[in-house]
This record gives structure tokens, C-alpha cells and sequence, in this order.
């Protein structure tokens, strides 16, 4: 069974070794385990045994194993993207929501609202979230579970706009812009 014939439910990253769920768009630690749970209810025997025989043989790595990608790196495209992340002032420690990044900095700076904010949107990503999040290693050896990217700006979105185009042999995009008075 190939990893192909199962593309529709999962991808593989080869980069950072992680099967990635096409409906979550997060992590899978456990096939069999994850494609059983209520979001895949309909899904049948047959197909999750399918997905388990086409990703056994893949190098997978343990989620504290995985190393995040530097800052300065673009979003991954089969993860869920949180544009409005957070990342602390203080520690460079990055959430997910305002209240995450709240309680992490009352808990480890003593911060109160009278103080004003201690952070700064950042976007990030995270290869396991929900009640599978998982810690990843940062390249200073600290474990987060969540890592900063960089979204790329409107000239770096039409660079690979073209490169899309030219890799696909596109002869032309025909935009229709209507105007209405």
C-alpha cells in the first residue's frame, strides 16, 4: 500500500518526519487511534487499515524528537496557521490565544493588566494541538508547543505565485474584474 493511495486522509513531512492529519491539519501520533475518533466516525475499517499500512514503514519521529523550524521560516502548508499568535516580550515564549499568553505571563512574570501588554502578535504553528498537543524541541533545547513562523509578504506570495505557474506550465491566469457602479 502506498502512501498515495491514502493521500485524501494524510501527508507526510518529510522535512520534520511527521504524518499530518488533512481534516486537523495537525500531527498524528497514533494512526489507528486518531482515524477512530469521532471527527472520523464515518470513515470506515477498511480505510483506516489502509491508512495504517501505508504509513507503517514511514520514519516517524517521536513528538518530543521533533525540532521546529527556525523563526525566520515560512509557514508550513499542511498545518493550521494561527496568524494572531502571541509571543512574549518578556521570554520569547509564543501561545496561541490571548489567554494562553495571559496565564503564561501572570505565572512567570507576575504580570497584572494595570502593567500593560507584555506581548506581541506573532504568527505561529504547531504540529500537535487539541488533547494530542504535544512539546517540540526549539534548537536551544527548549520544548514549546508552539513555533514562531514568518508569513510572507505580498511580493514573496508572487514569487511563488510564478513559481506555481511556471512548475505547472500554466500558459495563462485569465482574471475577470468587473466593476459595479
Amino acid at each position: 500500500m502506498s502512501l498515495q493511495s491514502v493521500e485524501h486522509h494524510v501527508t507526510y513531512n518529510a522535512q520534520h518526519k511527521v504524518l499530518i492529519c488533512k481534516t486537523h491539519h495537525n500531527g498524528i501520533t497514533d494512526v489507528i487511534r486518531h482515524f477512530q475518533s469521532k471527527d472520523h466516525a464515518k470513515m470506515t475499517t477498511k480505510t483506516r487499515l489502509q491508512i495504517r499500512a501505508a504509513t507503517q514503514n514511514l520514519n516517524m519521529l517521536e513528538p518530543n524528537s521533533i525540532v521546529a523550524p527556525p523563526p525566520t521560516a515560512l509557514p508550513i502548508d499542511e498545518l493550521e496557521l494561527i496568524k494572531n499568535g502571541f509571543k512574549c516580550k518578556m521570554c520569547g515564549s509564543l501561545a496561541g490565544t490571548l489567554s494562553t499568553i495571559k496565564v503564561h505571563c501572570r505565572a512567570e512574570h507576575d504580570w497584572e493588566a494595570r502593567d500593560g501588554i507584555m506581548w506581541t502578535t506573532q504568527a505561529v504553528q504547531t504540529f500537535f494541538s487539541g488533547n494530542s498537543i504535544q512539546y517540540i524541541m526549539l534548537k536551544a533545547g527548549f520544548h514549546t508547543s508552539y513555533f514562531a513562523v514568518t508569513l510572507p509578504t505580498s511580493t514573496e506570495n508572487q514569487t511563488m505565485m510564478d513559481q506555481l505557474i511556471e512548475g505547472q506550465k500554466i500558459a495563462y491566469i485569465y482574471i475577470d474584474c468587473r466593476c459595479i457602479a
